[in-house]
């Protein structure tokens, strides 16, 4: 990366000197201005930008210097620019400049003075602009729960700080699970059992756009699939080798789908569905400054699925407020408070909750070049109530996590990761493995 900004920057230096705003170009100015017989303060008053250099390790103040070798004395501002703070945001707020009443209504040398005291400002916006694509690659991926008991209900998910781009912004996240879980309520004569053994597909299409520097339009398009599957096999050999115990595992049978469960006044048995359309997400964000943003999106029941059970049939809602704790060149650490609202509706309506809350952290390290890892902790409050089974009751605690690699320059960022339950007895899938790219 640092390789790639100091190409950038002296791409920059080069037009910069070989364009309107050239160095050598405002020192000669001054010195013609100089022999035109202009006062002294007039002669001082212009400033440019001499250096401009990426640099490592340090951070220094501007410096402002007089410029040798011409006729009169010509301030030049010396700027040393740490490669990890030129992030796409405001580089510089405000640019003040004070003439203490020396210049006249028709002062040329004024006017022109006027559009080079802005030559810093200038030249920030432009190596920001260049950069933009480096230093947004220190966004954390989105992350959607993926158990259909939360995915027919809650809207809620995980969405770390979107920073500032141009143009539109890609996002493929593909996760494919392997579910099982058996839990019990009650006790004889009266057990309740409810199974869950399959394999769930989920593919999101996101795409962001900034519609200015505040405001930003989000948008994703779901694909949903639920099988028989064929990890099993594998899974218990991993389990064996590394001697953990999944009973449930060991109780089913390999590679063949199931869902069922006993309620106090009914039995439900959900069929595969193969590969459908799930409901798809739009929204509007708000940054908040630089580190922080409001998110609100809706899901809509687009679907083309009308079983019950893997789609929500109705809109859903989610409010999210983020805040970037830290933002340095290697770590982005975020923290999010999210809370959503989605109708109660169908058979099983008594037994949907319809307001949901949630939280997140998320994390991101870059460890070597453009090389991180990242994780998101993920907690939701419970989809469901009164079913007298954790599994599906009890609130969601999920660990989203793996590496976003750039494996070579131009190339889109390629996530690789795993999602894993880090409440055994909540309704979190089991593990999942998660592959993605981002353009």
């Amino acid at each position: 990366m640092k390789r790639a900004v100091a190409e950038r920057a002296k791409h920059v230096r080069t037009i910069v000197q070989s364009g309107a705003l050239a160095p050598h170009q405002h020192l000669d100015q001054g010195a013609e201005h100089g022999g035109s017989g202009g006062n002294k303060r007039e002669q001082q008053r212009g400033s440019t930008l001499a250096r401009l250099e990426p640099v490592c390790g340090t951070k220094k103040q501007p410096e402002r210097q007089e410029a040798h070798g011409a006729q009169h004395p010509t301030q030049v501002v010396i700027v040393d620019i740490e490669l990890h703070d030129m992030l796409p945001r405001p580089a510089i707020a405000e640019v003040r400049h004070d003439d203490r009443g020396d210049r006249h209504n028709d002062d040329s040398d004024g006017k022109a003075h006027q559009s080079n005291i802005f030559v810093p400002m200038r030249l920030f916006a432009l190596l920001s602009l260049l950069v933009a694509a480096s230093a947004s690659a220190q966004d954390i991926p989105p992350y959607v729960p993926a158990n259909p008991l939360l995915a027919s209900r809650s809207a809620l998910y995980a969405q770390p700080f979107i920073s500032p781009h141009a143009g539109w912004q890609s996002r493929v996240i593909t996760d494919y699970y392997n579910a099982v879980e058996v839990s019990q309520s009650g006790s004889l004569p009266s057990l309740r059992e409810t199974i869950f053994d399959a394999e769930v597909l989920q593919a999101d299409f996101w795409v962001t756009r900034d519609v200015s520097r505040r405001v930003f339009i989000v948008a994703n398009l779901p694909m949903r699939g639920g099988y028989d599957g064929f990890l099993d096999g594998f899974l218990n050999w991993y389990h064996k080798v590394f001697h953990l115990s999944v009973p449930a595992r060991d109780e089913l049978p390999i590679d063949k789908f199931e869902w069922s469960f006993v309620l106090p006044d009914s039995t439900v048995n959900r069929t595969k569905p193969g590969t459908f359309v799930g409901d798809a997400r739009a929204g509007v964000g708000v940054r908040l400054g630089n580190s922080a943003q409001f998110v609100a999106t809706v899901t809509l029941p687009t679907a083309t699925l009308n079983d019950d059970g893997w789609t929500r049939h109705v809109i859903g809602t989610s409010l999210a407020l983020t805040d970037q704790l830290v933002h340095t060149g290697r770590v982005v650490l975020d923290a999010s408070a999210s809370a959503g609202y989605t109708p109660t509706h169908g058979a099983l309506a008594k037994y949907q909750r319809s307001l949901f809350a949630s939280g997140m952290v998320s994390g991101r390290w870059r460890f070597a070049g453009s090389q991180s890892l990242f994780s998101t902790v993920w907690v939701q409050s419970g989809n469901w109530k009164d079913t007298g089974f954790a599994s599906v009751d009890d609130p969601e605690v999920s660990l989203d996590f793996g590496f976003l690699l750039h494996v070579k320059k131009g190339w889109p960022e390629l996530q690789l990761g795993m999602t894993q339950d880090l409440a055994p007895h909540g309704p979190a899938m089991d593990v999942g493995f998660v592959v993605g790219v981002r353009w």
